[in-house]
């Protein structure tokens, strides 16, 4: 059975009331860093690593070391875990960063980002599930068209590297 990813958006008044919902929809877009990613950390060896380029466009080979794969972005931070933009440029396999990525803060056009959160692997049937999530808030006064979500890894070489692994345009 392959692996599926599907996401969700929920707008929410500052008091919290949700304003609006969007369906369950299913995202086809893993990005072939995050192949390369999965190919690095399982092969164990450094000298058979596969070079990927991180979401400031620069070629890293980042180590089976621990800390490899983190998707839990902090609060106050958008380098890595669930991120969102403003871009529509369609999705190509070999991006390596969202199009136009929505900056941390609460300045015009900025939101901040609240903690991942994760909520432990379910079982039903022959499915295994979890789910990963992550509030944004706008404190900008102004509106904010989010078009694209992807998911920001943190890996390491030495430093750490953030690498994006899902982008898909909603």
């Amino acid at each position: 059975m392959p692996i599926k990813l599907y996401y969700q958006i929920t707008l929410r008044n500052r008091q919290g009331r949700v304003l609006r919902r969007t369906h369950r929809r299913r995202a086809h877009s893993y990005l072939k860093g995050w192949a390369q990613l999965l190919s690095n950390w399982m092969k164990g060896s450094t000298s058979l690593l596969e070079t990927i380029t991180d979401t400031g466009g620069v070629a890293r080979n980042p180590t089976n070391t621990v800390n490899q794969l983190l998707a839990s972005g902090p609060v106050n931070n958008a380098l890595y875990g669930p991120v969102v933009g403003t871009g529509s440029t369609a999705v190509s396999i070999s991006d390596y960063k969202l199009a136009t990525q929505i900056a941390e803060g609460t300045g015009s056009g900025q939101l901040t980002h609240q903690a991942t959160t994760h909520v432990a692997v379910a079982v039903e049937g022959s499915t295994a599930s979890w789910k990963l999530s992550r509030a944004f808030a706008n404190g900008s006064g102004g509106s904010i068209t989010i078009n694209e979500v992807g998911l920001y890894i943190i890996s390491n070489d030495g430093s750490a590297r953030y690498f994006a692994a899902i982008r898909d345009l909603v």
